[in-house]
């Protein structure tokens, strides 16, 4: 974003690509932070705020950075636990990418512009579904344990309170940052653009301030036409 000088197509593909991996490997790690410091609803499985970075990761990132943060994620699940709890922690992980990416195919727009009541609707409906499938999961597995059901749905409404919550809030600070971002590339890039034409022109151009009639700047073929240099 702070290069001065626009690459090619290949280059700046070439830049996208390294950028996309790149914030994909931090969303990985971060995801993988949170999963060790879990709520556990029961033996064996287990649920925490990993779905808030992948859910946001898929809605702004490509899909290699995207299945990068995924797997990076079902990894430390799977050395957490084993079984059942893997399973379902990876389900939930790779459920949470899958619909940040939908969603970005489906809002077909800059995800920078995404407002707050998108972020927390698109959260709460997404986490809702999840917590169902994970509901019926505790409820096959825990049969013969009830405390697990009942600590399940006592849970529940928490989460799906919570993490909508803060998707919305950190999706806002990374679609703020997005943007200021893109302005400050647009910007730069009217400006070179600006500039290149005003360098670049065989017809003679003064910049001339309209207060003060004082000349500002002159291009070169302006020292060309006048026998005068710039300063």
């Amino acid at each position: 974003v702070d290069l001065i000088a626009r690459p090619d197509e290949a280059a700046s593909q070439a830049q996208r690509s390294v950028r996309d991996l790149s914030m994909g490997l931090v969303v990985g790690l971060l995801a993988s932070a949170v999963m060790l410091s879990p709520l556990v609803v029961a033996p064996g499985v287990q649920f925490d705020v990993r779905t808030v970075p992948l859910i946001l990761g898929g809605l702004f990132l490509g899909p290699a950075g995207t299945a990068l943060a995924a797997v990076l994620a079902m990894g430390t699940r799977v050395m957490q636990s084993t079984g059942i709890g893997a399973v379902a922690g990876c389900a939930v992980i790779g459920t949470a990418a899958l619909a940040g990416q939908l969603w970005q195919a489906w809002r077909k727009g800059s995800p920078e512009r995404i407002g707050w009541l998108e972020l927390l609707a698109g959260g709460a409906l997404i986490h809702a579904v999840m917590l169902a499938a994970l509901g019926v999961l505790v409820a096959w597995h825990e049969a013969s344990r009830p405390e697990s059901m009942e600590l399940f749905w006592h849970l529940a409404p928490v989460i799906v309170l919570v993490h909508p919550l803060a998707l919305a809030a950190t999706g806002r600070l990374i679609a703020g940052r997005l943007q200021r971002e893109r302005d400050a590339a647009a910007l730069r890039e009217s400006d070179e653009r600006h500039r290149s034409m005003f360098e670049d022109n065989h017809a003679v151009a003064l910049l001339v301030d309209p207060d003060s009639g004082a000349l500002v700047d002159a291009n070169p073929a302006a020292e060309r036409f006048y026998g005068h240099s710039r300063q």
